[in-house]
């Protein structure tokens, strides 16, 4: 059943008519959620194509720059980096970082508990960011939304003795985490008592926003349109090299769990944003390659499986396996 992005939208505006105005989302954020929800949803049933999938998205952006009050206008010491001032390109860098971070998720939307797990990781990361910053509605936001998703992950985890998972989350589940995450993001690195720079949140969303530049930029490069689906995504290349469904969600979870606790605890520590940024790009080129030159990456990927499991395999098992079966009539 494809309900994910359904349920997880309808309980998020249950739990904000039962919680106080302090704690619940704005109504421009309810709107935009429940739009990208019932678009996505309608997509899963009828395949709509790109062209509703992203109008929806601009006007969901939309709702809540103009409404919400929701910009990026600070990027930290990242901004001395930029030609211009963060200011005066705040709507269409705010636009296209809600927009562009809906499409992540749903590029990393691809094998049984990838998105969903990834979304629940990330969010545990900006809800503990949010509650440091005292922004209280990206806290509520954070925590019915993880509330919501371990729910969702009992019947779509790929956990031990199930063959099969039972829901899944389609388009809709998949926009639908990609604004809530965004929108927690911005609030929180744009909170005037933030305990983070910018540019750890950064860290905390490499995965899918690394996933998403590199597979535009290659669609872009060999002349094929930007929202056509192809089978050259992280996970795609990761099954191809010969990993399992399983093996791969836990792979890449475990990257996105990695890549955050090392931006967090980098900060912690006092290294500058500015290293911090330029770290972020050595960290992420790896997948970006993979994603950039897939073919390559299948077959070193298939060769590094290839020696783990040698490494993996009990001694005696590999030298039995090497030696030459005995002759007829032998005693061994």
């Amino acid at each position: 059943m494809v309900i994910g992005g359904l349920a997880i939208t309808a309980a998020l505006i249950a739990a904000s008519l039962l919680f106080g105005p302090r704690y619940s989302v704005s109504a421009s954020l309810a709107a935009g959620l429940a739009l990208i929800a019932c678009v996505g949803a309608l997509d899963d049933a009828l395949d709509l194509g790109y062209g509703p999938k992203f109008i929806a998205q601009l006007v969901a952006a939309a709702l809540a720059i103009g409404h919400g009050q929701m910009a990026l206008t600070d990027l930290g010491s990242v901004d001395a980096l930029l030609p211009v001032s963060v200011e005066s390109i705040a709507v269409p860098l705010t636009l296209l970082a809600l927009v562009g971070f809906m499409n992540a998720m749903n590029f990393l939307d691809g094998v049984d508990g990838l998105s969903a797990g990834a979304a629940t990781i990330m969010l545990g990361y900006l809800a503990l960011a949010a509650a440091e910053a005292g922004t209280l509605g990206a806290l509520a936001l954070a925590g019915v939304t993880i509330a919501a998703l371990a729910a969702f992950l009992l019947f779509n985890f790929p956990l031990p003795g199930r063959a099969q998972a039972r829901v899944f989350l389609g388009d809709s589940g998949s926009l639908t985490l990609g604004l809530i995450i965004a929108w927690v993001a911005i609030d929180v690195s744009q909170a005037p008592t933030r305990t983070i720079a910018p540019v750890v949140i950064a860290w905390i969303l490499a995965v899918p926003v690394t996933e998403v530049v590199a597979i535009t930029l290659r669609r872009l490069f060999t002349g094929r349109h930007p929202f056509r689906a192809d089978r050259t995504h992280l996970h795609h290349i990761l099954l191809r090299a010969g990993f399992s469904r399983t093996a791969v969600t836990y792979l890449i979870l475990t990257w996105v769990a990695t890549l955050g606790a090392i931006g967090w605890w980098s900060a912690a520590t006092g290294v500058s944003e500015i290293a911090l940024l330029y770290t972020l790009g050595v960290a992420t080129s790896p997948h970006a390659l993979m994603v950039l030159f897939p073919n390559r990456a299948i077959r070193l990927a298939g060769r590094i499986r290839t020696r783990v499991r040698g490494l993996w395999t009990p001694r005696r098992r590999r030298v039995n396996a090497a030696q030459p079966p005995p002759k007829p009539g032998s005693r061994r």
